[in-house]
């Protein structure tokens, strides 16, 4: 799995065939300098994988490193650098992750984590939150601060216990501007009698080298699985076997994309198959839960039953969250709680008050036979709710959107699985997805064109349902909206005042242009106006293969364009695309009508959740025909005065 050196430039390959050679030049000079320090990182991991063989006897938990020559040859933050130069705020420089028997019996797992960070890090990667198992324990063997020019440590964080016991958590506050973060627990399971686990190899950074080792008994059933199917190597010592997967280079998982990648993962363990993942799930559905809280109990207990649902999962919905490094803790009467946590409360509270509730789950992987499956990897439960107040509609909860009952609910599709009502295995079913025209986002230019040839208005930018959990966060802030704008717009129109609103699940971002000056004639009686181009850079995602592939959501788009011209203008209309027809469609217009207004609009439709080889031509053409219609140049005639 060992990534080529073309990789390290934020995928090189797709400069070449920019035809900015600025770009592509500076791309190419960064590689080249990265080729060196590739060669050596590589050789180093390759060394200390031979050295380890030969003088640590293969022990079940290795965690030494050499912080100095992880500074000297592994990657910095310009190797993961994109167009605009500046690569991520991060890089995982080691993830470490051993399983293994326990001495005091029972099963010991032990994480490591070495990170280059600066200013700007996103605060998940600075505060370690790891639950307390049932009957085991956490312990912190190392939470550190290391300086990158030196090597040396100039500071520590000190563990602590949150949540009423339930957790220990290790928090970093003022940090240097860049450093090196180390941090490194064990986990002890004392109950636990498998030996097994789901471990995410990328992040939201890019990891360097991602170490997974797992110890067994001889003979001891052992089966994997890998989204790359990567075998481990393999070692029996003494009385054990060892297991060990080496990666490196994981690029960092893609959160903007509207094709579907998938997350790279490693499993395994000794029970596999549907009725394994049943039994699994039946037990993560009968933990204990603490009862509904009053204000709860009061939503719930109201005569007219009219918007409660909404209301209860609102309530839940709002309540402070938290990341923990897995869900084995005892879920706590009061919040934070997790997004699993969530949605188990829901079905739980909703289901006393006499709702008519479902629960299933989303798994990484097909539980098939003689695929690994623990509990790590029952993690996302989504909740089917049908009551009164829905008008009979199903409602789909998964704390990833806020709650909509009644015509504006964000159905996700996928595979999702259900215990089967009667027998011990699983029922698999295709969840509803939202269909195209439930998720728009539309472009409303209101446009001023005068004789000068100075260009002015507003650009009103809607993004409905799903389009909006994946346009903006939460809460978004300027630098949010400026991020956004870049990411819509091949060129970023002047403009001096951009605002966001919302309602429900309809987000509206309004930009006023301060004006842009066209092109004029010599003589000053032509204009070759131009719009400001929106064309998101995601179309890039869905214009090549392999196929087929699945999006994010079906989606529609549409654009309208009004100009208001002057009394001596003229526009000389272009000619028109022919509309398209089928799961991907496109269709323009352009028109001028008395009131002296040119208008023209675009309208593209994916009504399909996977893209074939054989429908990516249309796709590939309704894209191409967008960009034309963004692109063109529109040429106005002016009468003399």
């Amino acid at each position: 799995m060992v990534r080529g050196a073309r990789e390290w430039c934020g995928n090189s390959q797709k400069h070449q065939k920019r035809p900015e050679y600025t770009q592509y030049k500076k791309c190419k000079e960064r590689e080249k300098n990265n080729v060196s320090r590739f060669v050596l990182a590589i050789l180093f991991v390759l060394l200390i994988m031979l050295t380890s063989c030969a003088s640590r006897a293969y022990a079940d938990f290795d965690f030494t490193y050499d912080m100095r020559s992880m500074i000297q040859l592994n990657p910095d933050f310009s190797t993961y650098a994109g167009p605009d130069g500046r690569g991520p705020d991060g890089v995982v420089w080691l993830k470490r992750v051993h399983l293994g028997m326990s001495p005091g019996g029972g099963v010991e797992r032990q994480t490591m984590w070495v990170l280059l960070g600066r200013t700007g890090l996103p605060s998940k990667w600075l505060s370690w939150n790891v639950p307390v198992p049932d009957g085991g324990d956490v312990e912190f063997l190392q939470a550190s601060i290391y300086s990158p020019e030196e090597g040396m440590e100039i500071g520590t964080a000190a563990p602590v216990n949150s949540f009423n016991g339930t957790v220990r958590s290790v928090t970093f506050s003022d940090t240097p501007e860049e450093f090196i973060l180390v941090v490194h627990y064990r986990e002890t399971f004392p109950a636990r009698l498998y030996i097994d686990d789901f471990v995410w190899v990328s992040e939201t950074l890019p990891v360097w080298e991602t170490n997974i080792r797992v110890t067994v008994p001889a003979g001891h059933p052992f089966f994997y699985s890998s989204s790359q199917d990567s075998a481990p190597r393999a070692v029996r010592v003494a009385d054990r076997m060892m297991y060990e997967w080496l990666i490196i280079n994981t690029a960092a998982e893609v959160r903007s994309s509207m094709r579907v990648t998938g997350r790279e993962y490693v499993a395994f363990g000794s029970r596999t198959g549907q009725r394994a993942a049943a039994l699994l799930i039946r037990a993560a559905e009968r933990v204990q839960l603490p009862p509904s809280p009053q204000a709860v109990r009061d939503m719930l207990g109201r005569r007219r039953r009219a918007g409660v649902t909404e209301r209860v999962l609102n309530w839940i919905y709002e309540q402070p969250g938290i990341v923990l490094t897995s869900e084995s803790r005892e879920v706590p009467a009061e919040a934070p709680w997790t997004d699993r946590e969530k949605v188990l409360l829901a079905h739980s509270w909703l289901t006393e008050a006499g709702m008519d509730t479902n629960l299933s789950w989303r798994l990484p992987y097909s539980p098939g036979a003689g695929v690994p499956i623990s509990e790590a990897a029952i993690v996302n439960p989504v909740l089917d709710v049908s009551s009164p107040d829905s008008r009979g509609e199903i409602f789909y909860f998964d704390t990833k959107h806020p709650p909509r009952v009644g015509g504006n609910e964000i159905y996700m599709g996928g595979v999702v699985y259900a215990l089967q009502e009667t027998g011990d295995g699983l029922e698999e079913r295709e969840q509803e997805q939202q269909r195209a025209a439930g998720n728009r986002l539309s472009a409303r230019f209101d446009l001023n064109l005068n004789e000068d040839g100075i260009l002015a208005g507003t650009i009103q930018i809607t993004a409905r349902s799903a389009w909006r959990y994946f346009l903006f966060p939460e809460e978004p802030t300027s630098d949010d909206l400026a991020r956004f704008l870049s990411s819509m717009f091949i060129q970023v129109p002047r403009y001096s005042d951009v605002t966001f609103s919302e309602s429900r699940a309809e987000s509206v971002v309004t930009v006023t242009l301060s004006g842009s000056q066209m092109i004029k004639g010599t003589e000053g009686n032509h204009i070759m106006a131009s719009l400001p181009p929106l064309v998101p850079e995601w179309f890039r995602d869905l214009t090549s293969g392999p196929f087929p592939y699945s999006i994010s959501f079906q989606f529609a788009m549409d654009v309208n364009v009004t100009f208001t011209l002057s009394a001596s203008a003229n526009v000389l209309l272009p000619s028109q695309v022919p509309q398209s027809s089928g799961r991907i469609r496109y269709s323009e217009s352009l028109r001028i009508d008395r009131r002296r207004r040119f208008t023209a609009e675009a309208q593209m439709t994916v009504d399909a959740s996977s893209i074939s080889g054989e429908e990516a031509p249309d796709l590939n053409a309704a894209i191409w025909n967008w960009y034309s219609f963004m692109t063109r140049h529109l040429p106005i005639q002016l009468r003399a005065r």
